[in-house]
């Protein structure tokens, strides 16, 4: 009689082959996450930057005088993110609306006001703060900028995670300066004779104001003046806001002599980080 033969099928694997199909899996996963690491820094580079030109645009409005930020409608640099995200008028701020300017510039219309949000959170958000982060999950910081000699602020990302996630991104690629203040205002007041500007002749004390944007306490509607005592040795009015007296924003500059206007009322789009100039006639 035969004897059976009894043949045993192998139906797993042993676990040293296991443990070499793991290893396998793990260089794979760790290639293909290198490979497409700096695909994924370069998507949250971008949405970094877009977050740091939202806020900028936020704040000091952008490049064209057709959108205006928080500062050019509230005459103010915001004191929290929470005035740009929230949906309630700030304690010291006015409701957006056209109001008449002070005598003796009541013939003046200056629009002025919150009218927030001028940021939009996003959904499941709790906090402003929350809600501007970079690419990276990290909340912006801001700092002053000490080497201007005008007020302005950095908005950057922080490089804690970004130096461990990111080291080939540096402050200056993910950081924004905002600019609320122009450089200086200078005006100059003058008539024309025979064809030829020149100086105005008559005597008294020409003063000439710029008008925007204001607070509660002045009504919505902020006035700063500068003055020159004019007598006959009178060679050039030239009058010089700096940069500590004005605010980025539509303005109107108005000329006066002795409380009685002179010449049209002239309408100037300041920008931040920008000298501007203008000029009056006033016969």
């Amino acid at each position: 009689m035969f004897a059976r033969r009894q043949i045993y099928l192998r139906s797993a694997f042993t676990l040293a082959e296991m443990l070499v199909v793991i290893v396998i899996l793990a260089v794979l996963t760790f290639v293909a996450v290198e490979a497409l690491r700096p695909m994924a820094n370069q998507g949250r580079f971008e949405a970094t930057r877009k977050t740091l030109q939202n806020v900028n645009n936020a704040i000091a409005g952008n490049d064209t005088a057709a959108t205006r930020g928080f500062v050019a409608d509230v005459g103010r640099f915001p004191a929290s993110l929470d005035e740009l995200f929230g949906t309630t008028l700030p304690t010291d701020c006015v409701p957006y609306l056209p109001r008449l300017a002070p005598a003796p510039y009541e013939s003046i219309v200056i629009t002025s006001g919150w009218r927030g949000p001028y940021l939009l959170a996003p959904s499941g958000s709790n906090l402003a703060a929350q809600a501007i982060q970079d690419g990276w999950g990290t909340p912006l910081l801001a700092e002053a900028v000490a080497s201007s000699a005008r007020e302005a602020v950095r908005v950057y990302s922080p490089p804690t995670e970004r130096n461990v996630a990111a080291p080939e991104y540096e402050l200056s690629d993910l950081s924004t300066i905002v600019e609320w203040r122009p450089d200086s205002l200078t005006v100059w007041l003058y008539k024309v004779e025979a064809g030829t500007k020149g100086t105005p002749t008559e005597t008294g004390t020409w003063r000439v104001a710029v008008l925007g944007p204001g607070s509660v306490a002045e009504n919505g509607v902020h006035v700063v003046t500068s003055d020159i005592v004019a007598d006959m040795d009178t060679t050039n009015l030239q009058f010089t806001f700096t940069s500590a007296q004005l605010m980025a924003g539509p303005h109107v500059i108005q000329a006066s002599r002795d409380g009685t206007l002179k010449g049209p009322a002239v309408h100037i789009d300041l920008r931040g980080g920008v000298a501007h100039n203008a000029e009056i006639k006033v016969e």
